[in-house]
């Protein structure tokens, strides 16, 4: 399971992780994207709802720790976000790119709406050498 965006030479493994009791999303590593197995679909040409991939990003370790630093500066509408499963390959295009306060994530209408096809990319808002209140959302949907 991998995950890719060949326009900007990212390319990273996919595993799993789920909400935290205490209700938010806190992937268990920095070195790959985790899809969001408790919410959405996994990622297929015949999905029937949104597929959630969380990755954390890290203010003072650089992207070969923490491959996720570099998505919000080089990812923009139009690019192609390339998902491997056991399944096989499926290919989304970013429609959108989102600032989002991380007190307001929960309830944010547009990232949990119900959507056969759509892919909802979460990571935090990266700073260079300090945290974030921001979430960095990346919206894509399927490409058919």
């Amino acid at each position: 399971r991998a995950i890719a965006i060949p326009e900007i030479g990212f390319s990273v493994p996919v595993s799993l992780t789920s909400v935290a009791p205490q209700g938010y999303i806190d992937p268990p590593g920095f070195d790959r994207v985790y899809r969001v197995s408790d919410r959405g679909v996994q990622p297929g040409v015949n999905a029937d709802d949104t597929t959630y991939l969380a990755c954390h990003t890290h203010s003072k370790r650089d992207a070969s720790f923490a491959p996720c630093n570099t998505l919000q500066d080089h990812v923009s509408p139009g690019q192609r976000v390339i998902v491997t499963t056991d399944a096989g390959t499926v290919t989304y295009q970013i429609t959108s790119v989102r600032k989002i306060d991380k007190d307001k994530l929960a309830d944010d209408q547009e990232v949990w709406a119900y959507d056969a096809g759509r892919l909802v990319w979460i990571t935090c808002f990266y700073y260079t050498g300090t945290t974030s209140q921001y979430n960095f959302v990346i919206f894509a949907n399927l490409m058919h």
